[in-house]
């Protein structure tokens, strides 16, 4: 709870929705990294599926570890990357600075 509002991606029941497309099978999930805040040095990285199973399973995802010096967010389906990218700039506190 402490964390939820950190990313914008948000969860509703057994779906969430990005760019306006709805993504809602078990299959499905979300690998996400933001700063704790201006005053703070530390990342704090999400993973969550819509199954159990998907949220297990993360591991499997090829390239998920490139997440780190890519992209803010990557949106997987089983073991496929469906779509990946940075936050939009408008919350200085989602840009991240190594």
């Amino acid at each position: 709870e402490r964390l939820q509002d950190r990313f914008p991606i948000r969860f509703e029941g057994a779906k969430f929705t990005w760019q306006g497309k709805v993504y809602d099978q078990a299959t499905q999930g979300v690998i996400a990294i933001a700063d704790e805040g201006r005053s703070s040095k530390r990342l704090t990285m999400l993973f969550a599926g819509l199954s159990p199973e998907a949220t297990k399973d993360f591991g499997k995802i090829n390239g998920w570890y490139d997440l780190w010096t890519t992209a803010s967010y990557l949106i997987f389906d089983g073991d496929k990357c469906v779509l990946s990218g940075e936050w939009e700039s408008g919350d200085p506190d989602l840009v991240r600075q190594f």
